[in-house]
């Protein structure tokens, strides 16, 4: 039985969900959510507890309702061995993880509390670096940097750093990154993964990042 995935047509939050199902070659149905419907689907989901705190993304496994993305994440790390090999691997993995996501609280106000401007973006960027610097210490304290996040094989953290590399790569100065190597080439590792690279160059990925339309570049 596949599952069932609903998300709006865009990245956001639930593009690291749809990168863990893609990659594990999971079969699954992408239910693209319009802006029109969600009011009802909402009312909906929150008398029957499919979408228990009015949110997406959601998904659903076989008769059982996920939502907040990172639940669902940690949910599919579980069920597809992506949670590291030890109990140890598994607190990195969320450790990390949770660090990627003070990042993107961050990201998300620039985009939709400050707008996006200029003077927003140059401000974010540079208040993020030292994040970066120490998301690249910490790579390199795994087998030297020149493999993934935690232990010796990809684990969900890895999807969740390729996407915040990425989205930070369409902001910045082309030469942003060159300050943080190993990040690079673990987000070419994660990119180049064949499953994964079958995803980025199909029409399933939305090519919106954000609601508000803003962060497909420096200048918008």
């Amino acid at each position: 039985m596949p599952i069932n995935y609903f998300y709006f047509g865009l990245r956001g939050r639930g593009e690291v969900i749809r990168l863990l199902l893609e990659d594990t070659k999971t079969e699954y149905v992408m239910h693209n959510v319009e802006f029109g419907q969600w009011p009802e689907m909402k009312r909906k989901g929150l008398e029957d507890g499919s979408i228990a705190f009015g949110q997406l993304p959601m998904l659903e496994d076989n008769g059982f309702h996920i939502v907040e993305s990172n639940s669902i994440v940690r949910h599919l790390a579980r069920k597809f061995n992506l949670y590291g090999k030890s109990a140890n691997e598994a607190t990195l993995c969320d450790m990390i993880n949770d660090y990627f996501e003070e990042i993107r609280d961050k990201y998300v106000h620039m985009i939709y509390r400050e707008g996006f401007s200029a003077a927003a973006r140059d401000a974010h960027l540079a208040n993020v670096t030292s994040f970066f610097g120490l998301l690249e210490n910490q790579l390199k304290r795994n087998n030297g940097g020149n493999g993934y996040l935690v232990g010796d094989d990809v684990t969900f953290v890895d999807y969740n750093a390729f996407e915040v590399i990425e989205m930070h790569q369409r902001i910045a100065p082309a030469n942003y990154f060159d300050a943080f190597p190993h990040l690079k080439a673990l987000s070419t590792r994660v990119s180049t993964r064949p499953n994964v690279a079958a995803y980025l160059a199909s029409p399933r990925r939305p090519e919106r990042l954000n609601g508000n339309g803003k962060g497909q570049s420096a200048d918008n």
